[in-house]
């Protein structure tokens, strides 16, 4: 915890205290002269330097408010040292389809439900990547909050990035989750690696064996979440998409991949369950205290405030 200022140039300002001190001087030679000339002695006691300290007093807690202080407190947490997880939100076209117009995309239940791991979660680091064609890191494992929630509302977003090879079909590639195993997501220190892949399980792939091995490689485990009802639709201004068409055998299919890969496929209600798989997978490890995030509480109010106590003294002090 440390006091930092904002403005620090604004605290010049305390040179108009100057200003009060000189007339204080000015007039006190003044009187010494009078006296002097009128034979009397100096008042005893300090009270006629009252006023003057008040003036002087509240100058300067003003100019400390215009340097706007402020409280800084750094704030740590344990996390683990050996461990990362991704959380995998599928952003193809088919992730817009939803119950009725207006209702909740499953894009939009993918972000609440990739909330909600990551709060599930605290003692790991957590990072994000989008998949429609291609797979794409948008953060890398990390503890920091804030940098996942900002992730996840302003730079994710279906069709962020479009899909390479764009048709008229789903433009999900789950094929393209073995990246996880090969393409350095994870840090070479991480030894428990885990996906969560947030998907409507439309376009699994045929065969899975390619899948396993680059995973195996890499030794990233997965945990599918199915974010998929049936009877949704792809709705636009003008009504459903014609171009999109429900996989209705879209959870056994991705059932059957998840049992070919030995990951669990958790239904988009239940991600407590999801967590607890992923807790699972990572078991238990050391732990290092690291930054989670920084805290900042303005002082300029209470210092101006405080100005209140001596300013009343000099007011007093003037209708006495």
């Amino acid at each position: 915890m440390g006091i930092t200022f904002l403005s620090p140039l604004a605290g010049l300002v305390v040179l108009a205290a100057l200003l009060p001190v000189a007339a204080f001087v000015a007039g006190e030679r003044r009187v010494a002269a009078v006296r002097r000339v009128l034979r009397l002695r100096p008042p005893e006691g300090r009270r006629r330097f009252v006023a003057p300290a008040a003036a002087v007093a509240v100058v300067g807690l003003l100019a400390l408010a215009a340097a706007q202080p402020v409280r800084s407190e750094r704030h740590t947490g344990r996390v683990r040292s050996d461990a990362e997880v991704f959380v995998v939100v599928d952003s193809s076209k088919s992730m817009l389809a939803a119950s009725a117009p207006g209702a909740p995309t499953r894009f939009d239940r993918a972000g609440a439900d990739a909330v909600a791991l990551r709060r599930d979660l605290p003692e790991l680091k957590v990072g994000l990547a989008s998949l429609t064609d291609r797979l794409l890191p948008n953060l890398f494992p990390s503890r920091d909050v804030a940098d996942y929630g900002a992730t996840l509302r302003d730079a994710m977003g279906v069709d962020r990035p479009p899909p390479l090879h764009k048709g008229t079909g789903t433009t999900t590639s789950l094929q393209s989750l073995g990246a996880l195993g090969r393409a350095g997501y994870f840090a070479p220190g991480a030894t428990r690696r885990v996906a969560v892949v947030l998907t409507d399980g439309e376009s699994v792939p045929p065969s899975s064996g390619r899948m396993l091995s680059q995973l195996a490689v890499g030794h990233v485990a997965l945990v599918f979440v199915q974010v998929w009802r049936p009877r949704e639709r792809v709705y636009t201004p003008s009504g459903p998409d014609p171009a999109y068409r429900e996989e209705q055998n879209a959870p056994d299919a991705l059932r059957t991949l998840g049992s070919a890969l030995k990951a669990p496929v958790v239904d988009e209600r239940r991600t407590a369950a999801a967590a607890s798989r992923v807790r699972a997978l990572v078991g238990d490890g050391p732990r290092v205290e690291v930054p989670t995030h920084s805290t900042i509480r303005p002082l300029s109010p209470y210092v101006a405030l405080a100005a209140i106590v001596p300013l009343g003294v000099l007011l007093r002090r003037r209708n006495l």
